[in-house]
């Protein structure tokens, strides 16, 4: 159903004298590299927010205190990084910084399917932060492109496109997480599970890893995507001067 509302969205916006998504401006393969990089970083970190917390309160056994503690972590990585990337996009171009960001998202991602049963503290506050300092150096310098590639008559539904995106992302981020966190659980136990299983901490860390190393491997692809990007902006930047 929802694909066939897709489309026929898709129909009558083409159509349509004043459209509510204009896709034209998806004609500019930039600007749809660039949102669909966006897209990547949100599954990601999608996958990861429904993720810990379960690891944190059901496998470590934390309080609610203790976890929401490790939880911030993120948020004020993010909140420190993303102004000084947005600062320096400014003065060294975006395309090498969202390029890093993504890399160092992927890298978090896969150290942080590697935790188990006792991880040390600063060993867990280590991968957090690699992971949220990736995010925080991706996203401002991307926004920035995202906006730049497109004419001043269109920035009003590209920023709503960037939104869009975002918050796709995150609810494709939680279903692809669950999917995989208890479709690996299942398997471990042999039999079907839609929540955490006391006393079975090995199949929860089975389906933990597949779930972080899936989104690991979302935002390399997004990385991937971004390193053709920059070879392309450096190309033209010298085939102009």
């Amino acid at each position: 159903a929802a694909a066939a509302s897709g489309a026929a969205f898709y129909l009558l916006e083409r159509r349509s004298a004043q459209p509510l998504l204009d896709f034209t401006i998806f004609g500019n393969r930039w600007f749809s590299i660039s949102i669909f990089c966006a897209f990547t970083s949100f599954v990601a970190l999608s996958c990861s927010n429904i993720v810990l917390p379960f690891y944190l309160q059901n496998a470590l056994a934390m309080s609610p205190g203790e976890a929401g503690a490790y939880l911030t972590i993120y948020p004020l990585v993010l909140a420190l990084v993303a102004p000084l990337s947005g600062y320096a996009s400014d003065r060294v171009g975006p395309e090498a910084l969202t390029m890093a960001g993504l890399a160092l998202t992927s890298l978090g991602l896969f150290l942080m399917s590697g935790l188990r049963e006792d991880p040390s503290r600063w060993t867990l506050v280590l991968f957090i932060v690699v992971m949220s300092f990736g995010n925080g150096l991706f996203q401002s310098p991307n926004n920035s492109l995202v906006m730049s590639l497109l004419p001043a008559e269109k920035l009003g539904v590209g920023g709503s496109v960037n939104a869009l995106v975002r918050n796709l992302g995150m609810t494709v981020g939680v279903a692809l997480s669950t999917a995989i966190l208890y479709g690996g659980m299942s398997a471990k136990l042999g039999r079907h599970v839609t929540s955490y299983v006391p006393g079975r901490n090995d199949a929860f860390f089975y389906g933990m890893r597949l779930a972080y190393v899936a989104a690991a491997s979302v935002c390399l692809v997004g990385a991937a995507v971004t390193a053709v990007r920059l070879i392309w902006f450096r190309k033209k930047a010298r085939g102009g001067a």
